[in-house]
């Protein structure tokens, strides 16, 4: 590891303080667009994700490195890391920061813990033109169970409930063992399957008679008519990934939330 100058948002770098860390320069690029302070600037004082800025951005220099290190940072189109505790912050792509933010309908709660949706008329949008129609996937990392949300392209092309997966152009899709906080993703490759994966478990597949997806995606997140509140983390898109892939992503996201105090 190399000794490298803090970042600061205010320049390019601080010469008041020195860390050795590698910074990778995709967290750098990140870390000025969502506006958050490198220093020892507190945030969310008094609550339990209490943390300074340098922390946070540390957290978000280790979430690439490994990403990067690991041969996943490329599967991903779009994700939303949800860091900074305001909807400026909370609305950048760590992927590429000036593309596929994400917009918040309904004015919902931002603050340490993430997006706090009120299960009734708030919600958040990114609109992606999808490069392969048949190869998606779509997750979040959720804080609480609520009875149910929806991760949805183009008007309710894909989406998940509490008991239900349903994707482009298909019958509900029951699942088995369903509890909704973590990681939870939905997700496919090929035009005659639906899957579901929550955290490190086991992939439920459902065969249906599926069409090819829409190229353009505007994928939201809320709760479908009348839920309990949801609490978001973490949002992404990307191509379907491969069990083992899954495995070690939700391992790199659980170590980046522990980081933030926001874990489940």
């Amino acid at each position: 590891m190399r000794q490298r100058l803090i970042p600061s948002v205010n320049r390019p770098w601080s010469y008041r303080q020195r860390q050795t860390v590698s910074w990778d320069p995709d967290a750098l690029v990140f870390i000025s667009a969502a506006g958050i302070p490198a220093d020892t600037t507190i945030l969310y004082s008094g609550a339990a994700q209490e943390i300074t800025g340098l922390e946070i951005c540390n957290a978000l220099n280790q979430l690439v490195l490994d990403l990067k290190t690991n041969s996943l940072w490329t599967a991903f189109y779009a994700l939303h890391p949800i860091i900074g505790g305001n909807s400026t912050a909370h609305s950048k792509n760590l992927i590429n920061p000036a593309l596929q933010t994400m917009s918040f309908v309904g004015s919902p709660t931002h603050n340490g813990t993430g997006v706090l949706f009120n299960g009734t008329t708030q919600s958040s949008a990114v609109t992606h033109v999808h490069p392969d129609n048949q190869n998606v996937c779509f997750g979040v990392y959720t804080r609480n169970a609520p009875i149910g949300y929806y991760i949805d392209g183009d008007n309710g092309r894909m989406w998940l409930t509490d008991a239900y997966i349903k994707l482009y152009g298909t019958a509900n899709a029951p699942l088995s063992g369903w509890f909704n906080t973590g990681l939870v993703s939905i997700f496919r490759n090929n035009n005659t399957q639906s899957n579901f994966k929550r955290n490190s478990g086991t992939i439920q597949v459902k065969t249906d008679s599926l069409n090819n997806l829409p190229i353009t995606y505007d994928y939201r997140h809320s709760n479908r008519s009348t839920r309990a509140p949801f609490n978001m983390s973490l949002s992404y898109k990307s191509r379907a990934l491969t069990n083992a892939e899954f495995n070690t992503f939700y391992t790199i996201v659980q170590t980046f939330q522990t980081s933030l105090k926001r874990q489940v």
